[in-house]
Parts: C-alpha cells; sequence; structure tokens
C-alpha cells in the first residue's frame, strides 16, 4: 500500500488474511474497485500450479490487511 498524499511516498507491505496459501501465490495484475459503501476490494490475477485464477480481496482498513474472499 502507498499513501500518494504523503510528501515521500512509501510502500507498506499489507497482511493477507490466514488459510490464503502464499506459496503458490504468483500475481499477474491487480486491480481495485470501491463499492458504493466505500469498501475497497482488490482483484489479482493470480497464477498457482500454471493455473490461471482471480483473488478478490477486501481491504480492512483499521487492521491494514486483506481479507482473501
Amino acid at each position: 500500500m502507498m499513501d500518494l498524499k504523503e510528501e515521500k511516498p512509501r510502500a507498506r507491505e499489507l497482511r493477507i488474511s490466514r488459510g490464503f496459501d502464499l506459496a503458490s501465490f504468483n500475481p499477474h495484475g491487480i486491480s481495485t474497485f470501491i463499492d458504493n459503501d466505500d469498501t475497497v476490494y482488490l482483484f489479482v490475477v493470480n497464477h498457482p500450479e500454471f493455473k490461471n485464477t482471480v483473488e478478490i480481496f477486501k481491504f480492512e482498513e483499521a487492521e491494514n490487511s486483506l481479507l482473501h474472499l
């Protein structure tokens, strides 16, 4: 995550919820979607074990983390 409003923005790591297989996480591309209630979702093209999937995460601002849906 990066706050581009900061004078010197820096990248910050977001934790991913338990149960998500990080060992097979091979991201290719990402996109965000902000729902009407300001919920932020992250869509990630993933290539686990030579397959193609789209992983969906919900941004949990209070915990600075991503919940895998």
